[in-house]
């Protein structure tokens, strides 16, 4: 690349500004003055530009190897009602339901358990520590799985979905109490929402 294209290219990125702000609602980014959003793309809204970002995203159960061998290993979703499963509450302050999917059968377990806990990533730890099975994303296992603290249950029911889209409107909407609406040569200001909600 051409020195005085690589440098107007720096340029660009730096008069650009995000500021990213996550939420546990799906949030109408229009009406509450966002640029874009960031959803599951199977949730983004139908009447915005979608662009996936590509990136597969799974959620798996869970359990410690000595947990597994004391409660047995569940076979179908169904077994999961006779084991201690460590529920998360989501940031909208419900309790993170338990979906599944296999052909065209999608079933959702009210699973039961005595331990309820604010984050995913914390029920991953706690089903590490032996205190149950744990429904969480496998990026957060994944470090547990690598070493043996956890193994995967029900693979075949919890299979990879479609990940995080980038959506934003078909025609530029603009709040006038915004700043980065005014036109600026000197900085761009990108206001990004993110609803990390796992399904609907």
């Amino acid at each position: 690349m051409p020195v005085a294209a690589s440098s107007r290219a720096q340029l660009r990125v730096k008069l650009i500004r995000i500021d990213l702000v996550t939420e546990g609602r799906l949030v109408d980014i229009i009406a509450e003055g966002f640029d874009a959003g960031l959803r599951l793309g199977t949730i983004a809204p139908q009447d915005m530009i979608a662009l996936p970002l590509g990136i597969e995203e799974a959620l798996v159960i869970v359990g410690a190897p000595a947990y597994l061998d004391a409660r047995g290993v569940p076979q179908t979703p169904g077994d999961l009602l006779a084991h201690e499963c460590i529920r998360a509450r989501l940031p909208s302050g419900t309790i993170m339901a338990w979906e599944f999917g296999k052909g065209s059968r999608v079933p959702e377990v009210d699973v039961g358990g005595r331990l309820t806990l604010g984050t995913t990533e914390l029920a991953a730890k706690a089903a590490a520590a032996g205190l149950g099975l744990a429904y969480v994303e496998r990026r957060e296992a994944e470090p547990f799985l690598s070493d043996g603290r956890l193994m995967q249950v029900l693979a075949d029911w919890t299979p990879p979905f479609e990940g995080e889209a980038l959506y934003y409107p078909r025609q530029r909407h603009c709040v006038r109490s915004q700043r980065h609406c005014r036109p600026s040569p000197q900085l761009h200001h990108i206001k990004l929402c993110q609803s990390h909600v796992k399904r609907l």
